[in-house]
This record gives C-alpha cells, sequence and structure tokens, in this order.
C-alpha cells in the first residue's frame, strides 16, 4: 500500500498579469481531474491504513462475542474482556434507579430512612447524617444547691464532650471537680491534671482525683467550658482542658489525662471538699 504522492498545483491566473492569465487559467482548470484523483486515492490509502492498524492490535474477533475492549497493561495494544450480562444492563442504563437495580442496591425507604439503626447496604440514613453532624445536649441542672451533679447515659463512640458553666459557684473555698467514668462508676483515681487561677497573681494546683477547676473565693461566679477530646478512635484516653471566668479580673485555666477502662458514659461535676454549690446552672454536650 503506497501513499499517493501530492501533485504540484499550477500558477494561479492573475488578471493582474493579462500576458500568462490565458495559458494559466487552461492549467488549472486541467489540473481538477489530477487533484480529485489524488483526493480519491488519498481516502482510500487512510481506510487502508486504519484498517490495518486496527487489524494489527486488535485480537481475534471469534468467541469474543458481547466482550469489552481495553488497553492492556502495558499500553502497546488492546485486549478483550468479559462483560457480564448483569454489566451490560448497568452500563446501557440511563437512569441512576436502572444502575442501582443493576447492582442489586436497595432503594432506601422513609422508614429506613428515618430509622438510626438502618443498615441497608450502600446507603446512609438522613438521621444518621443529622447525628453525624448534630450536638446533642444533656439536660441542663440547676447548681444552685447540691453537693454533686451527675451527667449519664453519653452514647457509646463520642470523640468530644464539653461541660459548660453558667455562673457556678460554690459557699467556700473548694475547688469545682470534673469526674468521668465508664458504666461500671465515675472514677475518683488516676488523673493528671493541673490548673491555674489568675486573679492579680498566678496559683497553681495538681490533682489526681480529678480535673479541678480554681474557682476558690466563695463570691465568685464561674463561668466557662471544660471540653474533654478522646485520644484516638477506640481509645479509652481522655484528654481536657478548660478556660473559666472567675470574676471581672480573675481567671482559671488548665489541662489533665485520664485513662478509662472501658466506653466513657457519664460525667460529675463534683467538688474538692465539704462546700456546696450555690449558684449557677451546668450542663453537657457531646460530639461523635
Amino acid at each position: 500500500m503506497t501513499q499517493p504522492t501530492k501533485p504540484t498545483a499550477p500558477l494561479p491566473a492573475l488578471r493582474s498579469d493579462p500576458d500568462t492569465f490565458s495559458a494559466r487559467l487552461e492549467a488549472n482548470i486541467l489540473f481538477w481531474p489530477t487533484h480529485l484523483t489524488f483526493i480519491d486515492e488519498s481516502n482510500t490509502f487512510n481506510a487502508g491504513l486504519s484498517a490495518a492498524l486496527v487489524a494489527g492490535n486488535l485480537p481475534s474477533l471469534t468467541g469474543n462475542e458481547l466482550d469489552a475492549v481495553r488497553v492492556n497493561a502495558a499500553g502497546d495494544g488492546v485486549e478483550f474482556v468479559d462483560v457480564t450480562a448483569a454489566g451490560w444492563t448497568f452500563l446501557s442504563a440511563t437512569t441512576t434507579a436502572a444502575q442501582r437495580t443493576a447492582l442489586e442496591i436497595p432503594e432506601l425507604t422513609q422508614a429506613q430512612a428515618e430509622d438510626a439503626a438502618s443498615t441497608v447496604f450502600g446507603q446512609v440514613s438522613g438521621q444518621r447524617l443529622a447525628q453525624a453532624n448534630a450536638t446533642p445536649y444533656g439536660t441542663l441542672v440547676n447548681t444552685t444547691s447540691g453537693t454533686a451533679f451527675d451527667f449519664t447515659g453519653i452514647p457509646a463512640g463520642v470523640t468530644e464532650i464539653t461541660l459548660t458553666l453558667n455562673a457556678v459557684s460554690l459557699n467556700g473555698t473548694d475547688r469545682m471537680l470534673v469526674q468521668i467514668g465508664p458504666a461500671a462508676g465515675i472514677v475518683s483515681t488516676g488523673y493528671v491534671s493541673t490548673a491555674s487561677s489568675m486573679a492579680g497573681s498566678v496559683v497553681t494546683e495538681g490533682n489526681t482525683s480529678g480535673f479541678n477547676i480554681l474557682v476558690a473565693i466563695a463570691a465568685r461566679e464561674g463561668s466557662g467550658v471544660l471540653v474533654l477530646k478522646r485520644l484516638d478512635a477506640g481509645s479509652n484516653v481522655w484528654l481536657a482542658s478548660h478556660s473559666v471566668t472567675a470574676s471581672a479580673d480573675a481567671m482559671a485555666v488548665g489541662a489533665g489525662s485520664v485513662t478509662l477502662a472501658a466506653e466513657l458514659t457519664q460525667l460529675r461535676l463534683t467538688r474538692t471538699g465539704s462546700n456546696t454549690f450555690d449558684n449557677g446552672s451546668a450542663n453537657i454536650s457531646w460530639r461523635y
């Protein structure tokens, strides 16, 4: 198969050159059959070349009915691959519903979307999405009396818990104390906790029975947050930090850690001694 040779076109006939106009015009007219022959030969050559390229790289079609063609791993040719009837149904589907049917993925019903326990394959319920993005709260408690406040029912799998304090105070100089624990009970040992009170001078104290908050004057009311963060997914190591205003010119800050024996389910707000709470309110919230 020989590539056709491109013919040489004659010079154009120009009326600005009357001496050559007639001869060149005749030459151009006579050139057209040659030009058309070249076009026909070029088309034939290109068609043959394309067929040769395909034939040279494409495996035999025999026995490969309804197979798909893909470039091979070496990138130097093509090969056939089996496609099941379901695969062709999926590839031929024109809607997502038809594709889902071909892959045997069930459609999520309204009841399943509202069911947090739904385990429909390949689907995420709206309830679960809302649960993942929401910030559930515990029950707000008034801390105007009493010595301890327990927040229970914290669900498994949470990664962050926030204790919020609003103008909470004690009737003496005890320190507020935050303790956590698994279902077996509140843990009162093993904490590594340090807190500071800044009111003109800085006072720093450690505590091993809980996360201590230094709002240590009866007239002071603590407002702020203590945040607990799980160290890692599946871990029972919890890290804490807090920042609380103790008055117009005082601040209480601190941090610490504790390792629980099992999943955290409860939190307690109490005090280090025998004082009672006499003002404010508190609550918790959590995130997954």
